[in-house]
């Protein structure tokens, strides 16, 4: 379930869905309803509408795939470090491959936002998205993002992040 600010929602919002066919498409759902008693994280409001969209797609593709069982080993497996959603790897690579193909890649800045946004989140999965989002742009990093990558790597750190950051960032 998509937990959200209701107070920081637009009446509509546009939304990235998988249909039957395992076909990608744009659906607008109405938000004006939202109960504020829901349980929420904060909606990335001051940013622009299709890095939302993007967040809010992704975060509603994870939460639908939520496996308690997988979430407890995972925990369990972290040292108690993080939250997880139960996604496994190879379940997160494949909700995660329509958001890191090439004509669906957000700009670089937009993707630096992005994994900032994520780096916030409680569960571990969003962190590892940032990570493959951030791989995508590893040729066209330069000076000015090395705060970025200094904050991920100081924040929430465990060794899968910084195995990976290591050897490919």
């Amino acid at each position: 379930m998509l937990r959200i600010y209701p107070e920081y929602v637009p009446s509509s919002t546009r939304f990235m869905i998988r249909n039957q066919n395992d076909k990608w498409s744009n659906i607008t759902e109405d938000l004006s309803g939202c109960k504020p008693d829901l349980p929420k994280i904060p909606i990335f409001n001051l940013m622009n509408p299709s890095t939302a969209d993007y967040i809010q797609t992704l975060i509603s593709e994870f939460e639908r795939e939520h496996n308690p069982e997988n979430a407890a080993q995972q925990k369990a497996y972290m040292r108690n470090q993080f939250e997880f959603i139960g996604l496994t790897a190879t379940q997160r690579r494949a909700l995660s491959k329509p958001f890191l193909a090439q004509d669906h890649l957000p700009t670089k800045a937009e993707a630096f936002q992005i994994s900032r946004e994520m780096w916030t989140l409680d569960e571990r999965e969003y962190q590892l998205f940032s990570i493959d989002l951030l791989l995508k742009y590893q040729r066209k990093l330069d000076q000015e993002d090395l705060a970025h990558l200094e904050h991920i790597i100081t924040n929430k750190t465990w060794w899968e992040t910084v195995d990976v950051l290591a050897y490919k960032l």
